[in-house]
């Protein structure tokens, strides 16, 4: 790596320099060109990384989302089945008091046929 042979950072690498000790050097107009893209160089890793932690702090935060969104759907998933088990067990009640209604209509029905008097039949006359 290149180091700065001037300055206050003189014998330090340029990819340890401050970014805005760099940014004022590459605006000289008498600065070597090896020095130059040396620090071209140096200061478009630096901006790379920065995208990079951008990136990978959207990444995160997207990651974080799709989870939420994720277990938001198990929740409701879940919700979901236990109405329907819910449901379940009122048409089961349902359909059972049906047939209790239907059970107590036939008893009804014949007891009153049971209560009812019967007619007399005549004997046949002849």
């Amino acid at each position: 790596m290149l180091t700065l042979s001037f300055g206050p950072y003189k014998g330090r690498p340029i990819d340890q320099v401050p970014e805005d000790y760099l940014l004022r050097l590459i605006r000289q107009p008498k600065l070597d060109a090896t020095l130059r893209e040396a620090v071209r160089a140096v200061l478009t890793i630096r901006e790379l990384h920065r995208r990079r932690d951008e990136l990978l702090a959207a990444c995160r935060r997207l990651k974080k989302l799709v989870d939420e969104e994720r277990d938001l759907y198990y929740r409701l998933a879940a919700e979901c089945f236990s109405r329907e088990d819910h449901l379940y067990d009122l048409r089961q009640e349902a359909l059972d008091l049906g047939a209790s209604i239907a059970h107590a209509q036939e008893f009804r029905r014949r007891l009153w046929e049971a209560k009812a008097p019967k007619p007399k039949l005549d004997a046949p006359k002849g």
